[in-house]
């Protein structure tokens, strides 16, 4: 775990827009398809995401985290077509990943249950639990 010094607050608070410009903003969001369940299980869960960037052809790296524990594979995604020379588009650029299927089988898995879209690069930050509740009959 890392803790914040004051002269580590402020150098972070000093790279954060020189990163920004160079990198752009990155904006993950998740959520659970449907969010509640009730019935014959297995239940087939998707975990959908979206990565908001403000600069179009931004690489990402990401992964999804689960509530029991479990991690994905790291995986890539482009966002929007790279900017031509002279380009000077501005604006927003979201982009769909991949849905994470999750089968929930047993009646002990009965609950509430998420994911959470984790961006590893070009900046570590993560979306909001996208949480489902489940109850297998």
């Amino acid at each position: 775990m890392r803790y914040l010094t004051p002269t580590l607050l402020l150098a972070s608070v000093v790279a954060a827009p020189l990163a920004a410009q160079q990198s752009g903003a990155v904006l993950p969001t998740a959520a659970a398809v449907p969010a509640e369940y009730v019935g014959n299980c297995p239940a087939r869960i998707a975990f959908i995401g979206r990565v908001t960037v403000t600069i179009p052809g931004t690489r990402i790296d990401y992964r999804w985290v689960r509530s029991n524990g479990d991690s994905g594979k790291i995986l890539h995604a482009q966002i929007g077509k790279p900017r031509a020379a002279g380009d000077t588009a501005t604006g927003n650029f979201t982009g769909a990943l991949p849905a994470d299927v999750w089968h929930v089988a047993l009646p002990l898995q009965t609950g509430r249950f998420w994911e959470v879209l984790h961006i590893l690069s070009p900046f570590d930050i993560a979306s909001g639990r996208a949480v489902v509740a489940v109850d297998c009959r």
